[in-house]
């Protein structure tokens, strides 16, 4: 599933602080919520949130401060970014509490890498009486992080709300403009996959369902799988909170439900050898993700392109080394990026015979890119001294 934004008018504190998160209890997650961003920090909010701290936050409002500094009329409070992880990386959750953390942390390091991600390029805020827009330094949000799905099934997820209010490069306090986040959220997940993949496989966990068994153990805790399921456990349809219902009764009930379809959700499925990220881009990936758009693509394509082409790499090198790639061009922010031809950041044909793909790691790029300069300047040197 992509990542999923919706425009939120009004916020509910309670809906998010009454899921407690128990299973996720003892394996390192932020069962209360985090609160992240530049832009938090900057209005006092950080730690975990409680029920006064976010009715301030979605009005607007410093954390100990009465000055709203949202506008009166704004009609969006935040915009909900939904994270999932893939089916097979939430069966991870009904291992030991090793296998668990490692999962979670991953998705939780995921989620953290594609926020830094949009705080920097997808923010603009919105100008009164057609002025032009402003660059968001400093986004304000709030993250909670659970384990399963309304049906009780392994579903691990996150909850990002983004504040309806950013503080520009002048200083001044506006609406965001939405359609940033929507425009680079392609790019955001692919950034969020990619790390989560690598972490997973990289510490010999399944994270793509290669076998018979994990396609059929994603099938049977599908949420249509769930919601068919009569097992008559009343208790367990309530939320987790509600019915108190902890990591361990989960755990069994998984089990029970795996083993009633002849399958066992055991290491000999969910385990594997250790898989080393990838240091090295997918040269045909990139390019075909990229000739699939127009003539013209923004920077945004590129860093998708970019992430699925080299899925499984640290998203921290994902973002610097598009970094990197979009040097020279005036990327511009938000959902008006400039364009800029397909051929900017394809190499040429000789360049990957001599040098081959070019490294996923920031700092090898570079020296990548300054070898392909040198070469391509002693050729013209050459060239000219023919003539």
């Amino acid at each position: 599933m992509v990542l999923r934004i919706t425009a939120r008018r009004a916020i509910d504190p309670d809906y998010y602080l009454a899921d407690a998160a128990l299973e996720l209890d003892g394996i390192g997650a932020h069962r209360g919520g985090e609160f992240r961003g530049q832009g938090a920090a900057g209005l006092g909010y950080d730690g975990e949130p409680h029920r006064a701290d976010l009715e301030q936050f979605f009005a607007g409002r410093p954390r100990h401060g009465m000055t709203t500094l949202a506008h009166p009329r704004r009609q969006v409070e935040a915009f909900e970014l939904l994270f999932a992880a893939p089916k097979l990386i939430s069966l991870h959750l009904v291992g030991d509490d090793a296998t668990a953390a490692v999962a979670v942390r991953a998705h939780d390091e995921g989620v953290g890498h594609a926020l830094d991600y949009l705080e920097a390029h997808a923010l603009a805020t919105v100008r009164p009486s057609n002025g032009p827009e402003q660059q968001v330094t400093a986004a304000a949000m709030v993250h909670f992080t659970h384990g399963v799905s309304r049906g009780l099934d392994p579903h691990l997820h996150s909850h990002v709300l983004v504040q309806n209010l950013g503080r520009d490069q002048t200083g001044r306090f506006g609406a965001l403009d939405g359609r940033g986040l929507w425009a680079h959220a392609a790019a955001a997940d692919a950034i969020y996959r990619s790390h989560l993949l690598g972490g997973l496989e990289a510490a010999g966990l399944a994270a793509r369902a290669t076998t018979l068994e994990q396609r059929h153990l994603e099938a049977v805790f599908s949420s249509r799988s769930a919601e068919r399921r009569q097992d008559g456990d009343v208790a367990m349809r309530l939320e987790p909170k509600a019915a108190g219902v902890t990591r361990a009764m989960l755990q069994q009930r998984w089990q029970r439900t795996a083993r009633a379809t002849g399958f066992e959700l055991d290491a000999a499925t969910l385990v594997l050898a250790p898989r080393a990220r990838p240091r090295r881009l997918d040269e045909h990936a990139f390019a075909a993700g990229l000739l699939g758009e127009d003539r013209q693509v923004t920077a945004r394509a590129v860093v998708r392109a970019w992430s699925v082409a080299g899925t499984g790499a640290d998203g921290a090198h994902l973002r610097a080394a598009t970094e990197v790639l979009l040097s020279g061009s005036d990327r511009g922010f938000g959902v008006h990026e400039a364009s800029l031809a397909p051929r900017a950041v394809l190499p040429e044909r000789h360049a990957l015979r001599r040098f081959g793909p070019r490294p996923l790691d920031p700092a090898a790029l570079l020296r990548w890119q300054t070898r392909c300069r040198m070469v391509e300047h002693h050729a013209s040197l050459v060239l000219e001294r023919d003539r």
